[in-house]
């Protein structure tokens, strides 16, 4: 018998090797040991991070800059193709902090996460947003274990190092796990469109 099996509606993660991030590696890096970072999640997180969401990142901190590199780096990953920086912001993990889950939509199609220093420790962590329709029609825990497991697996921890970039699409559920580590996790997110 012949079969075969083709993606339906894949998911796709792109990671990239940012060519600029010895560069803002220094730069982040010293602008943390120097400043007082006490810039706390806005009102409607629910977890704790220091982050410049809402909010212009420091001046010290080149932000068209940053951004149009990160743009060069996304074109020449897709091939060409041309997205705009909407908005980008740093985040700032320091032991026991973490994200929760959440997405990106929002006049977005891609995210990105610039991994800057400690960004793996731990990964960010990706939700199959499958999951939760075969927990509503009965079938997880029946498939779970079994060749089919790609369609039930819940969560995934992709692998990637610092200074790098990783694109996803904006409705992907994700989170970062409590940051265990006695120094400083920095990241820069951002969303990807048309302006």
């Amino acid at each position: 018998m012949e079969y075969g099996f083709n993606a339906v509606f894949p998911k796709m993660l792109i990671r990239i090797k940012f060519k600029r991030h010895r560069y803002w590696a220094k730069v982040f890096d010293e602008y943390v040991k120097n400043n007082v970072i006490d810039d706390i999640s806005p009102d409607d997180w629910s977890a704790p991070v220091h982050t410049s969401f809402k909010k212009d990142i420091n001046s010290d901190i080149d932000k068209a800059l940053l951004e149009s590199q990160i743009e060069r780096a996304v074109r020449d990953a897709l091939g060409g193709y041309e997205l705009d920086v909407m908005n980008s912001w740093w985040n700032v993990y320091t032991k026991g902090m973490y994200q929760e889950r959440h997405h990106h939509c929002g006049g977005s199609i891609l995210s990105g996460i610039y991994a800057i220093k400690n960004a793996n420790k731990p990964p960010v962590r990706f939700h199959n947003d499958d999951t939760p329709i075969l927990h509503a029609m009965g079938q997880y825990d029946r498939y779970n274990g079994s060749p089919w497991d790609d369609l039930c697996g819940s969560k995934i921890d992709p692998y990637y190092e610092d200074g790098d970039i990783l694109l996803f699409h904006s409705h992907f559920m994700h989170e970062v796990p409590y940051y265990r580590e006695d120094d400083y996790r920095i990241t820069v997110s951002f969303n990807l469109g048309k302006k």
